[in-house]
């Protein structure tokens, strides 16, 4: 294929804005239904997700369903270069942030990760080797970076799988991807 970041960053956004409001809901769903499903998250006490924009797959399911469990909900706040997960009890305590993504508000509280702590990645792109093309920002990597041992579970729709993308020596894969479609897991 041999597209550069910014080429699947474009491809993937027109893909994500072509698709109708109700295909992309029903295909969250059905992501939503295998993380439920899964043993890591039925073992978690807590859970990084991500606040969906821009067409991305919602995880609105998975976050009330673990607020419901009494499970810890953290999301990312960005502070200058970094990033940290701040738990949320509600979606009321989110506010726009950076690059119009909702973000915990400053004074919801630090949340540092834990060894039952499930990790939900958002990404632009993913390949077969589980390698992951964000935003541009580093932000996940260098988070990653501060916390090797996290389980990541990559999450995106079937279309955001390529063949291959393109990898920096700091991008960190993924454990894990979850598309619609199904797990794709590291092969150990």
């Amino acid at each position: 294929m041999g597209m550069d970041k910014k080429e699947i960053r474009r491809y993937c956004r027109r893909m994500r804005e072509e698709q109708s409001a109700e295909l992309a809901a029903e295909k969250s769903h059905e992501i939503c239904r295998q993380i439920l499903a899964s043993e890591e998250y039925k073992k978690a006490d807590s859970v990084l997700v991500y606040i969906a924009t821009q067409g991305e797959v919602s995880l609105e399911e998975v976050i009330r369903d673990a607020w419901e469990k009494g499970k810890v909900v953290a999301s990312p706040r960005v502070e200058g270069k970094t990033m940290d997960f701040y738990r949320i009890n509600s979606f009321e305590e989110l506010e726009e942030g950076n690059f119009h993504v909702w973000e915990p508000r400053k004074e919801c509280e630090v949340f540092t990760p834990g060894q039952q702590t499930l990790f939900l990645v958002p990404g632009v792109a993913y390949d077969e080797s589980r390698r992951r093309v964000g935003y541009g920002g580093g932000f996940y990597d260098r988070f990653l970076e501060r916390f090797p041992w996290l389980p990541t579970t990559g999450i995106g729709y079937e279309f955001q799988i390529l063949p291959e993308v393109p990898c920096e020596p700091t991008d960190i894969p993924m454990k894990k991807i979850l598309t619609e479609k199904g797990w794709r897991i590291e092969i150990q």
